[in-house]
């Protein structure tokens, strides 16, 4: 039996785009592998597959908020370089006695496609976050910066290539499409397949309450990620902006960090994000690539508060494409909230635009056209014949 390998950086947005996908290569008879940490993934992994657990990293991230060039250096610097180095060591030995035919490579774990070149094994990279990979000829310094950070790394592990090893195989996943990103300025080997999660497995909890909210008020859903631990001011301006609205707000937070919040305020530290998606009208988010898409594959526009990493680079392809309104996050007053929430909803140009979107993700065929395109890469690599 074929095995296929995902090697997945311990960050949820990446790992969930995998998992149906996967679930679409079990269903066609692959045995497929997850490599990652820590164990709390373990239970979302569909039926039939199988978790490869490598030890949890200790980060020294100091979690203080940088922006602009700061936090990109951040992300490689204290987050990725180290991680990456770290799971080396944990996935080699799992490479050695597993014998995997084919692996998955997210496109922030560069060490897949470093052990993939090192042991020859066929290699595609899965690419959760396209600001990483758009060749912008508006930001040299940032696409010098990240492409010296992984070739350094590589030669860390005596690759001496001048290019990165990631996205440089015959095939790259992108979970989004063109008609979003608003560019063709990819190479060929890429394909876009839109958002990946179908059947994703969910954490359950009990939203019979949301379906009790007054339906005649518009429901907002506001994620924004664990900033709210470092910026409780932000929650103060979300209050101050809707606690006299005629909407409900249903915040992603912990309840806790307020003694009392006002009544039109659903307070959850946890949601089974698709399902809520079904019920609301607009979305406030950090921009978080994985979050604006599951938003905009169910036509909803949204209002984008970026913070850090390539938050700043979605914000703006939700502007470009019509779907949704960009907030200042270090300038941000409660009646920007305000105002941007009444125009979303009262303008029907943005739920349009975000009609558009979904329409492109829907053609672009999801978890269903990743699967046949990695079938047809195995063919390619002589890995499978086409009567298997």
């Amino acid at each position: 039996m074929i095995k296929i390998a995902f090697i997945v950086p311990p960050f949820l947005g990446h790992f969930h785009p995998t998992l149906s996908i996967g679930e679409e290569l079990i269903r066609n008879g692959y045995k497929v592998y997850w490599i990652a940490m820590p164990e709390g993934f373990q239970h979302v992994i569909p039926e039939g597959g199988h978790f490869l657990k490598i030890k949890e990293y200790s980060s020294t991230a100091t979690g203080i908020i940088n922006f602009g060039m700061e936090s990109l250096q951040g992300l490689y610097e204290d987050i990725l370089v180290p991680i990456n180095k770290f799971m080396y060591d944990e996935i080699k030995p799992y490479i050695l006695s597993e014998g995997f035919d084919v692996i998955i490579t997210d496109h922030q774990a560069f060490v897949g496609a470093i052990l993939a070149h090192e042991f020859n094994i066929p290699y595609i990279t899965s690419v959760t976050a396209p600001a990483a990979i758009e060749r912008s000829k508006e930001f040299p310094e940032v696409i010098n910066f990240e492409r010296n950070q992984i070739v350094k790394l590589q030669q860390y592990f005596g690759i001496n290539k001048t290019e990165p090893l990631v996205c440089a195989s015959p095939l790259t996943l992108v979970y989004s499409t063109t008609q979003f990103l608003q560019s063709e300025n990819f190479p060929l080997n890429y394909q876009f397949v839109g958002p990946s999660i179908k059947n994703r497995i969910e954490h359950y909890i009990q939203i019979k309450e949301i379906d009790q909210i007054e339906p005649s008020k518009p429901k907002i859903l506001v994620t924004i990620g664990s900033i709210l631990k470092l910026d409780q001011t932000l929650v103060d301006k979300m209050i101050e902006a809707f606690k006299d609205e005629n909407v409900s707000i249903i915040l992603v937070a912990d309840p806790g960090i307020k003694d009392e919040w006002p009544s039109n305020f659903f307070v959850y530290p946890y949601i089974p994000q698709l399902k809520v998606l079904e019920k609301v009208n607009a979305v406030i988010c950090h921009a978080g690539h994985n979050t604006v898409c599951e938003a905009l594959r169910f036509g909803l526009p949204l209002i984008t508060l970026p913070m850090v990493n390539d938050q700043s680079y979605i914000a703006t392809k939700v502007c470009k494409c019509g779907a949704g309104i960009r907030l200042k996050y270090k300038r941000l007053k409660s009646h920007h909230l305000k105002n941007s929430v009444q125009e979303l909803l009262s303008n029907p140009t943005y739920r349009a635009a975000a009609q558009r979107i979904k329409e492109s993700f829907e053609e672009a065929g999801g978890s269903r056209r990743a699967s046949e395109l990695i079938e047809q890469f195995m063919i390619q690599s002589r890995i499978l014949t086409p009567n298997n």
